[in-house]
C-alpha cells in the first residue's frame, strides 16, 4: 500500500514541476501545448493538431 502511496505521490510531483501547460498566442486564437520529454531526456514544448492550411472542399478536392 505504502509503494503504491509512494508511485502516485511521485508522479503527481514531477508532473507538477513541469509547470503549466504552454500556450502560444497566434492570429486566429490560442495554441494549448504541453511539455514532453524526447528520447535523451531534453523536454520540449509540444503542440499538436496545429492547421496549417483550408481543407481541400468543394471544387479543390482531388485536384
Amino acid at each position: 500500500m505504502s509503494l503504491k502511496l509512494f508511485l502516485f505521490l511521485t508522479v503527481v510531483g514531477l508532473v507538477a514541476a513541469q509547470g503549466p501547460n504552454p500556450t502560444l498566442r497566434v492570429a486566429h486564437g490560442l495554441l494549448q501545448g504541453a511539455w514532453k520529454v524526447s528520447t535523451k531526456g531534453r523536454s520540449y514544448a509540444s503542440f499538436q493538431g496545429v492547421p496549417y492550411a483550408r481543407p481541400p472542399i468543394g471544387k479543390y478536392r482531388f485536384r
